[in-house]
């Protein structure tokens, strides 16, 4: 199915952004103001746990080496308040560090302490969890995510980030048609998307649902990293045993983030997004890994049995954004996949 023409009104609208505003809860203890801008990508994509390149690690460097003010501020990225309470995965950190210690050993220059430090921290693999930080745009603030350090844990892929997460809420930092008043996450897992759409629109009530324990649990951790339990609520909600309540009356965003991968669930997930989906005002947004094709086939198959068609289709691939011959980036939510794959956003409204 082809995507179609973006209007004046469409969610893919990239001429204003939500994200000038967003409301971030957790600050880094830095500012990205003044900061080189090659200094601003290489901290996102660090405190993302995403790849940092070899020329990107070089121009840092060599930036810290020609000036003692950026030396400094290299320094404050890798010993900032956030990343020694919320640290990143061991085994990346440590990557990371022995990378800037060899280039400045070629260069037959000291690495600063702080890299030092941060690399023996970094030594021992001592939890089975870790956290991603994806700073603000002015770099004060940043919404934490803790994971599993495995991508199968406790029975659940749900307490991994997963790279759709990732591309919905960049995604969600371009125009919509008005904020919303009520969103809803189904299948929320570590609730980035959720918890990005609830910094974005503070004034919007925002329910975050799935339905494994584990998940839940590590949900409410995030809620709390994030300063958000008072803005945005944890609700069970098993897709097989769907029964609308009350407190979904009046959502006009939904978002669902790497839900599409059992073609078993395909009804019941169509049915709970059908009954969600009340009037034209509601934006539905699905966000998928092109993983198999096959099953995102028979999901696009089941939207049109359950009353449902697809409005647009965007295509994100490395933080660019295409639809409907458009394109446009976001750099606020980066991610490594294994996978060479894009994703794929679903706009979706009734038949």
């Amino acid at each position: 199915m082809s995507s179609t023409e973006p209007t004046n009104n469409s969610p893919c609208d990239p001429e204003k952004e939500n994200s000038e505003s967003c409301g971030y809860g957790t600050p880094t203890g830095f500012s990205f103001n003044s900061m080189p801008i090659i200094f601003v990508q290489f901290a996102r994509l660090f405190y993302a746990g995403a790849k940092v390149s070899d020329e990107m690690i070089a121009e840092v460097i060599q930036a810290a080496i020609d000036n003692d003010e950026d030396a400094v501020r290299l320094s404050l990225i890798f010993a900032s308040n956030i990343i020694q309470k919320y640290f990143l995965k061991k085994r990346y950190s440590r990557a990371i560090c022995k990378r800037f210690v060899d280039y400045y050993e070629q260069k037959k220059e000291e690495a600063p302490a702080a890299i030092y430090s941060l690399l023996t921290a970094s030594i021992v693999e001592d939890t089975d969890f870790s956290y991603r930080l994806f700073l603000s745009r002015n770099g004060e603030s940043a919404i934490v995510i803790r994971e599993k350090n495995q991508t199968l844990s406790e029975g659940t892929t749900g307490l991994s980030l997963w790279q759709a997460a990732c591309d919905l809420s960049a995604f969600l930092t371009f125009n919509f048609i008005a904020p919303p008043t009520k969103a809803i996450e189904l299948g929320a897992g570590c609730g980035l998307s959720g918890i990005a759409a609830a910094s974005l629109f503070p004034e919007a009530e925002v329910i975050l649902t799935d339905c494994d324990p584990n998940v839940l649990k590590q949900l409410e951790l995030n809620l709390k990293c994030n300063r958000m339990s008072d803005r945005a609520k944890m609700q069970t909600l098993d897709w097989r045993k769907f029964e609308k309540t009350k407190d979904m009356d009046g959502t006009n965003l939904i978002l669902a983030a790497d839900v599409v991968y059992d073609r078993a669930l395909l009804p019941s997930l169509c049915n709970v997004l059908s009954s969600l989906i009340t009037c034209a005002d509601v934006l539905c947004l699905v966000s998928c890994t092109k993983r198999d094709p096959v099953t995102l086939e028979a999901f696009e198959k089941q939207l049109g049995s359950s009353g449902l068609r697809i409005r647009e289709k965007c295509v994100c691939q490395n933080g660019t954004f295409a639809v409907g011959g458009n394109s446009f980036t976001c750099d606020l939510f980066p991610h490594s996949s294994t996978l060479e794959t894009p994703t794929i956003i679903y706009n979706i409204i009734k038949a």
